[in-house]
């Protein structure tokens, strides 16, 4: 894997967890869930969902299910490479 694919899924990570963190929908739906987890997964994982895949496709992704898998496998091979 070259550096600058592994550069470009870190910054793609790095700007997913912040999107995910600083968005005013998914603070709002943390708030109206309160302990209903059930609620909570069905409203936070699709929008959650949404906000990464706009992210992936910024950096040569997919912009849908396949582009997330491929971003999942380098992180696998990332994970294995440091460990």
């Amino acid at each position: 894997m070259s550096i600058f694919i592994s550069k470009n899924y870190l910054e793609a990570i790095l700007e997913i967890l912040k999107a995910i963190d600083e968005d005013p929908k998914l603070k709002q739906i943390k708030d109206s869930c309160s302990n209903d987890m059930l609620k909570y997964i069905q409203t936070f994982v699709p929008h959650s969902m949404d906000i990464q895949y706009k992210i992936i496709g910024k950096y040569g992704f997919s912009p849908n299910n396949d582009g997330y898998l491929n971003v999942l496998k380098i992180f696998s091979s990332l994970q294995n490479k440091f460990n």
